[in-house]
């Protein structure tokens, strides 16, 4: 009966204990969480009045007018500063640029310009006939050998004005050098030999001509041309001397008659046709052919060596012609267009 009552107290005893325990130490169960407001009232903050810039219209972007064409030679670029032309191709850095006028291109000269030319040349000249009064006697009959000139020196100077691209005209004038004349007649009567005429002299020229050039096309830089002249020649023959041998009865005689300087004007014209280089825009460079006609040629007075005979020439060289081979140049007098580019614009 004891045991159990010492049961019932020891475990009286540790309950008590035990919640003694359970009252010192916190509890590990969260306490009930206040309620939250819902909705909380934001603060008026008050808005700054920010002024709206005042945009005007947008300004246009500028409108620049193309520059008035001006026509050009040759290619390499554009002939109208850069957009048409009459030449194509390329020699670029000079004036033209290859091509044909006609086939778009560029350069830089512009038409409708004053030039002034020079030229030096030889000439290779002829004689058509040698006409002496004389041989018209019945019976007579003369047979020419080897008449004709020597080569000689040209120089001449010239001014000119470029029409378009295709029409040059120009006047020059020439100082033909003296080309020294030699020449044999065999003179027959009733068709025997009865003497020679063996003849020499110096010819030279003065020659003013007024010339029309057709340019061609330019291809390579190199314009092919043509041309057509007309004027007048001043024609002088000096030194003149006849040394003539005749048999007559069976007699051999010998004469020489000496004939004075003498000029005379005729009427000239003349064909060219040549190749052109344009250096630069101011400077072209030509080499040339040209056939001439100038006229005719007569001594002045003659009289014999011995002074037993004299009196008017009885002598004329005719229809001279000349092929000339030239190398000229012209020089542009017009200053070559500059292209100014439009202004740069910038914003800002």
């Amino acid at each position: 009966m004891r045991s159990v009552k010492s049961l019932f107290a020891a475990a009286a005893t540790a309950l008590l204990s035990t919640a003694a325990v359970a009252a010192d130490v916190p509890s590990i169960v969260p306490p009930p969480q206040a309620p939250y407001p819902q909705a909380y009232p934001q603060p008026a903050y008050p808005q700054p009045a920010y002024p709206q810039p005042a945009y005007s219209a947008p300004v246009p972007a500028p409108v620049y007018a193309q520059p008035a064409p001006q026509v050009y030679a040759g290619g390499g670029g554009a002939a109208y500063g850069g957009s048409v032309g009459y030449g194509s191709g390329g020699c670029v850095g000079t004036a033209c640029g290859g091509g044909s006028y006609f086939t778009g291109g560029g350069g830089f000269e512009d038409f409708g310009g004053w030039y002034l030319r020079g030229d030096i040349g030889m000439s290779n000249q002829k004689v058509g006939s040698l006409f002496n009064v004389l041989y018209n006697a019945p019976g007579t009959t003369v047979n020419a050998v080897g008449m004709g000139f020597d080569s000689a020196g040209i120089a001449g100077l010239g001014v000119g004005y470029q029409i378009n691209p295709w029409l040059r005209t120009d006047v020059t004038a020439e100082w033909r050098g003296k080309a020294n004349f030699h020449g044999l007649d065999i003179v027959s009567f009733n068709g025997a030999p009865i003497g020679t005429d063996e003849y020499h002299a110096s010819k030279s020229e003065f020659l003013t001509l007024v010339n029309l050039y057709a340019d061609l096309g330019t291809w390579w830089c190199i314009t092919p041309f043509i041309g057509a002249g007309v004027g007048g020649s001043y024609n002088q023959l000096s030194g003149f001397q006849d040394n003539g041998v005749r048999y007559t009865a069976g007699a051999l005689s010998n004469s020489v008659t000496y004939f004075d300087t003498n000029g005379k004007w005729n009427l000239a014209w003349a064909a060219h046709a040549g190749l052109a280089y344009k250096v630069n825009p101011g400077f072209t460079v030509e080499l040339a052919y040209s056939y001439m006609n100038l006229g005719d040629a007569a001594p002045g007075n003659f009289h014999a060596f011995d002074g037993s005979i004299a009196g008017p020439s009885t002598i004329k060289v005719r229809n001279i012609t000349s092929n000339d081979v030239k190398l000229g140049v012209r020089w542009e007098l017009n200053s070559p267009p500059v292209y100014a580019p439009p202004p740069l614009v910038t914003k800002g």
